[in-house]
Protein backbone atom coordinates (compact mmCIF):
# COMPACT_ATOMS: atom_id res chain seq x y z
CA UNK A 1 0.00 0.00 0.00
CA UNK A 2 1.25 3.39 -0.86
CA UNK A 3 -0.42 6.68 -0.60
CA UNK A 4 -3.37 4.69 -0.66
CA UNK A 5 -2.90 2.86 -3.50
CA UNK A 6 -2.95 -1.17 -3.31
CA UNK A 7 0.06 -1.71 -5.72
CA UNK A 8 -0.82 -5.56 -5.82
CA UNK A 9 -4.19 -4.29 -7.31
CA UNK A 10 -2.85 -2.65 -10.25
CA UNK A 11 -2.39 -4.28 -13.14
CA UNK A 12 -3.06 -5.16 -16.72
CA UNK A 13 -3.68 -7.95 -19.16
CA UNK A 14 -1.90 -8.53 -22.49
CA UNK A 15 -2.94 -11.19 -24.98
CA UNK A 16 -0.67 -12.43 -27.54
CA UNK A 17 -0.77 -14.62 -30.18
CA UNK A 18 1.94 -17.73 -29.71
CA UNK A 19 3.01 -16.47 -33.47
CA UNK A 20 4.22 -13.12 -32.02
CA UNK A 21 5.47 -14.67 -28.72
CA UNK A 22 7.49 -17.50 -30.90
CA UNK A 23 8.84 -14.44 -32.39
CA UNK A 24 10.20 -12.54 -29.66
CA UNK A 25 11.45 -16.30 -28.13
CA UNK A 26 13.39 -17.29 -31.54
CA UNK A 27 14.80 -13.63 -31.22
CA UNK A 28 16.63 -14.40 -27.83
CA UNK A 29 13.60 -12.05 -25.50
CA UNK A 30 13.47 -13.62 -22.17
CA UNK A 31 10.12 -12.93 -20.48
CA UNK A 32 11.32 -10.15 -18.27
CA UNK A 33 13.08 -8.37 -21.65
CA UNK A 34 10.17 -8.41 -23.69
CA UNK A 35 7.71 -7.47 -21.14
CA UNK A 36 10.20 -4.40 -20.33
CA UNK A 37 10.13 -3.55 -23.90
CA UNK A 38 6.23 -3.64 -24.48
CA UNK A 39 6.32 -1.15 -21.40
CA UNK A 40 8.59 1.13 -22.23
CA UNK A 41 6.90 1.47 -25.75
CA UNK A 42 3.31 1.02 -24.59
CA UNK A 43 2.18 4.68 -23.71
CA UNK A 44 -1.19 6.21 -24.52
CA UNK A 45 -1.64 9.81 -24.89
CA UNK A 46 -2.53 12.29 -22.03
CA UNK A 47 -5.16 13.27 -23.45
CA UNK A 48 -6.81 9.43 -23.04
CA UNK A 49 -5.53 9.78 -19.69
CA UNK A 50 -7.37 13.11 -18.63
CA UNK A 51 -10.62 11.73 -20.40
CA UNK A 52 -10.88 8.07 -19.21
CA UNK A 53 -9.71 8.73 -15.46
CA UNK A 54 -11.16 11.46 -13.28
CA UNK A 55 -9.28 13.80 -11.72
CA UNK A 56 -8.81 12.26 -8.26
CA UNK A 57 -7.03 9.19 -9.69
CA UNK A 58 -4.96 11.05 -12.17
CA UNK A 59 -3.74 12.73 -8.60
CA UNK A 60 -3.62 9.80 -6.56
CA UNK A 61 -1.72 8.16 -9.59
CA UNK A 62 0.98 10.92 -9.81
CA UNK A 63 1.40 11.03 -5.98
CA UNK A 64 1.94 7.49 -5.65
CA UNK A 65 4.01 6.75 -9.08
CA UNK A 66 5.87 10.40 -9.62
CA UNK A 67 8.61 9.06 -11.27
CA UNK A 68 6.16 7.25 -13.37
CA UNK A 69 2.81 9.22 -14.42
CA UNK A 70 3.36 12.83 -14.70
CA UNK A 71 0.45 15.29 -15.67
CA UNK A 72 1.11 16.25 -19.56
CA UNK A 73 3.33 13.35 -20.16
CA UNK A 74 1.95 10.20 -22.41
CA UNK A 75 1.54 7.50 -19.28
CA UNK A 76 2.87 4.15 -19.39
CA UNK A 77 -0.33 1.22 -19.42
CA UNK A 78 0.45 0.57 -15.74
CA UNK A 79 3.32 1.51 -13.35
CA UNK A 80 6.11 -1.12 -13.68
CA UNK A 81 6.22 -4.26 -16.28
CA UNK A 82 5.99 -6.43 -13.31
CA UNK A 83 2.52 -5.15 -12.42
CA UNK A 84 0.62 -6.89 -15.77
CA UNK A 85 0.76 -10.59 -17.07
CA UNK A 86 1.13 -11.70 -20.42
CA UNK A 87 -1.33 -14.07 -21.59
CA UNK A 88 -0.71 -16.69 -25.19
CA UNK A 89 -3.97 -16.94 -26.66
CA UNK A 90 -5.65 -17.67 -29.79
CA UNK A 91 -4.39 -19.96 -32.72
CA UNK A 92 -1.41 -19.70 -35.34
CA UNK A 93 -2.97 -16.27 -36.48
CA UNK A 94 0.10 -14.04 -35.45
CA UNK A 95 -1.77 -10.16 -35.88
CA UNK A 96 -4.38 -10.78 -32.95
CA UNK A 97 -3.49 -8.95 -29.41
CA UNK A 98 -5.24 -7.06 -26.95
CA UNK A 99 -4.64 -5.34 -23.58
CA UNK A 100 -6.46 -4.81 -20.49
CA UNK A 101 -5.53 -1.80 -18.77
CA UNK A 102 -5.30 -1.06 -15.18
CA UNK A 103 -8.20 0.80 -13.58
CA UNK A 104 -11.73 1.01 -11.98
CA UNK A 105 -13.12 -0.95 -9.27
CA UNK A 106 -10.24 -0.77 -6.31
CA UNK A 107 -11.25 -3.85 -4.82
CA UNK A 108 -10.11 -5.80 -8.45
CA UNK A 109 -7.62 -8.62 -8.22
CA UNK A 110 -5.56 -9.86 -10.60
CA UNK A 111 -4.82 -14.14 -10.11
CA UNK A 112 -2.40 -15.84 -12.05
CA UNK A 113 -2.74 -19.68 -12.10
CA UNK A 114 -1.59 -22.65 -14.37
CA UNK A 115 -3.11 -24.56 -16.82
CA UNK A 116 -3.61 -28.14 -16.65
CA UNK A 117 -4.41 -30.05 -19.44
CA UNK A 118 -6.29 -33.31 -18.69
CA UNK A 119 -4.75 -36.58 -18.93
CA UNK A 120 -4.09 -37.79 -22.48
CA UNK A 121 -6.94 -40.18 -22.45
CA UNK A 122 -9.72 -37.61 -21.52
CA UNK A 123 -7.81 -34.78 -23.78
CA UNK A 124 -8.48 -37.15 -26.59
CA UNK A 125 -12.31 -37.79 -25.59
CA UNK A 126 -12.78 -34.16 -24.95
CA UNK A 127 -10.99 -33.08 -28.75
CA UNK A 128 -13.76 -36.00 -30.55
CA UNK A 129 -16.59 -33.96 -28.66
CA UNK A 130 -15.56 -30.55 -29.79
CA UNK A 131 -14.95 -31.93 -33.04
CA UNK A 132 -18.77 -32.94 -33.07
CA UNK A 133 -20.27 -29.97 -31.56
CA UNK A 134 -17.78 -27.47 -34.05
CA UNK A 135 -17.15 -29.39 -36.85
CA UNK A 136 -13.74 -30.98 -38.13
CA UNK A 137 -10.31 -29.52 -36.87
CA UNK A 138 -8.69 -27.50 -39.33
CA UNK A 139 -5.93 -29.19 -41.75
CA UNK A 140 -2.39 -27.19 -41.31
CA UNK A 141 -0.38 -27.01 -43.91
Amino acid sequence: MKDGVNLDKITGILFISRGIVGGFNAAGFSKQDFKRGVWERSKFPWAAAKADFGASSIETCIKAFPDVYKEGQDWPICPSPDQYFVVTAGGSQSGHCSYLRFGGNSTMLTVSKPVRLPPKAQWETLLKDAEKDLGPIPVRV
